[in-house]
């Protein structure tokens, strides 16, 4: 992409204007190309007043991969190789073409440090009318590829492309940034002058690259659980525990072991299910549905029946499951357990009578999403060897500064974590006037921003018919809906609401926290929860005081 989208009318100047012309044809998925950026100095090391006529920003396979800086200049240009003096139409120029790019480029170099340690830089000469005529005479620092002539506007990108080429063999050790940090820290900056605001969703589209990277811990535990088949594995929200079970899941069952995923949330099971899509093995379940299937197997009358019992989950089924169990020959080698922190501790214990003696026990949990209350202790017979996930790694730094309120104690990241939107706290009066900001932030988000409304879901916390959307169908075309998909996959051509008991597990891009006014007594473990569903954004809807 071009910025400004069309050259200025009021510039004058014929070859910056041809120049525009042909850099407009480059790829905009390729390279962003920005045109007449001036600065002011802000860093030591900066000229106090310098000017940029082109930027090219080299975005291939997302990411930056470098930057070139091209000064244009026009006429007849003629170099004198005797005095080492350059010409315009007859008159000295003085500083050198190749003198004001090298100086534009270090004072970019002071004003945005991070290229200086990460992206390879370098810089160019055009003269889109007229050089040297007769001679062939260059300057012995212009490099030919730096040397950009009236052949380049019918061939920019070539030309475009031989110049990155020098710059990347002249700093092989540099491999570019993370294109979330360059829309950050970079074309955000030079934007913003010309009235541009990133949209959303390109914001969002860039920062998902990021949170799908394992962290050096994530890599850790993977190499541990190689070597040990006994792990507890305990971490925040976004600190990859899913992931990480899916992981192991999906390995261990590559080598021929029977294999059980199991969880709490049945979304979440048939969520991990089908991305596990292919691989006959492993078997993935919540405990309900599994508890049934072996108790069905041996009393398909007594499920019906136990029901209505005060302690049906707590006492009955593990006492019946353990019945039905105790001639169960066909054991699982390996079993892990996503959202421990949801299983009764009952349960615990005829989950061991499903595992060989010999397999493996892998658990992970957070005591922070305990949004049902268990304070369940993990009773197993064998020695579990623990291992903590420090990092969020799936939320904005943002929204995790937005969760370390409601449990109030740090909550790790990494340095080079997305930044993203600032956590929206909302307030209204009325049900009616929550209901208006809702909707009026949505259809924002879906026409004004061009939010897919899949990449939305409406957090509620009481059912719908209590809710402030109770009397509501839709959203101007969109109908407001419970969420259905089995795997709680979220429908782009409507409304998508649901609760967190629902969706515990899973995550979006961007989550409305509605009717949080209708919960008597807030528990911090079910805000901390819904809060960490957003990657990206977070809307918190309070009532004003």
């Amino acid at each position: 992409m071009i910025y400004p989208l069309h050259f200025p009318t009021d510039n004058q100047n014929i070859a910056e204007r041809n120049t525009f012309a042909s850099l407009a044809t480059l790829d905009k998925n390729e390279y962003d190309v920005f045109f007449n950026r001036k600065f002011s100095s802000i860093s030591r090391g900066e000229r106090t007043e310098y000017e940029a006529d082109f930027i090219i920003a080299d975005i291939r396979n997302n990411r930056l991969n470098g930057m070139l800086v091209i000064e244009v200049k026009g006429g007849r240009i003629t170099y004198d190789g005797q005095n080492s003096s350059w010409s315009q139409n007859g008159k000295p120029m003085v500083p050198s073409p190749t003198t004001q790019a090298t100086s534009i480029m270090h004072s970019l170099l002071h004003r945005f440090e991070f290229l200086i340690q990460y992206v390879p830089c370098g810089w160019a000469v055009w003269f889109p009318e007229e050089i040297n005529p007769g001679q062939n005479l260059l300057p012995t620092e212009l490099h030919e590829t730096q040397f950009f002539d009236r052949n380049a506007l019918l061939y920019s990108k070539d030309y475009v492309q031989r110049a990155f080429d020098f710059i990347y063999a002249e700093w092989p050790q540099k491999k570019g940034d993370r294109i979330e940090n360059y829309i950050r820290s970079l074309k955000e900056p030079l934007i913003r002058s010309l009235g541009f605001a990133l949209p959303l969703h390109k914001k969002i589209e860039a920062a998902e690259m990021r949170f799908i990277e394992l962290t050096k811990r994530q890599l850790e535990l993977l190499r541990i659980i190689s070597v040990n088949p006994n792990i507890i594995v305990s971490g925040p929200a976004g600190s990859g525990k899913t992931i990480m079970a899916t992981t192991i899941a999906r390995e261990f069952a590559e080598q021929g072991q029977k294999v059980l995923l199991l969880t709490y949330n049945r979304v979440l099971a048939n969520n991990i299910r089908y991305g596990l899509a292919g691989v006959s093995n492993p078997e993935v379940a919540n405990y309900h549905s599994l508890a049934k299937r072996y108790i069905d197997a041996v009393d398909e009358q007594w499920w019906k029946a136990a029901l209505k019992n005060k302690e049906f989950w707590a006492l009955d089924v593990p006492i019946k499951l353990m019945e039905a169990l105790e001639n169960q020959d066909s054991r699982y080698d390996i079993i892990i357990i996503d959202e421990a922190q949801d299983l009764r501790s009952e349960w615990f214990e005829t989950l061991e009578f499903l595992v060989k003696p010999e397999g493996g026990f892998y658990v992970f949990i957070d005591r922070d999403q305990d949004v049902f209350n268990t304070k369940s202790e993990i009773n197993l017979k064998r020695n579990l060897f623990r291992f903590e996930l420090f990092e969020n790694c799936r939320n904005t730094v943002r929204i995790i500064e937005q969760l370390r309120q409601y449990v109030n104690r740090n909550i790790a990241y990494r340095a080079d974590s997305v930044e993203g939107e600032p956590v929206r706290l909302i307030e209204f009066t009325s049900d009616i006037d929550q209901m208006n900001k809702i909707k009026t932030e949505w259809l924002h988000l879906v026409e004004k921003e061009n939010i897919s409304p899949n990449r939305i879901l409406i957090m509620m916390n009481t059912d719908k018919n209590k809710s402030c959307l109770a009397n509501v169908t839709k959203f101007g075309k969109y109908r407001i809906e419970s969420l259905q998909g089995r795997t709680g996959e979220l429908d782009k051509r409507k409304v998508n609401y649901t609760s967190i008991k629902t969706f515990k597990g899973l995550e979006t891009d961007i989550v409305f926290i509605i009717d949080t006014d209708k919960v008597e007594i807030p528990n911090q473990n079910v805000l901390y929860t819904q809060a960490s569903r957003a990657r990206y954004l977070l809307c918190i809807f309070v009532k004003k005081e």
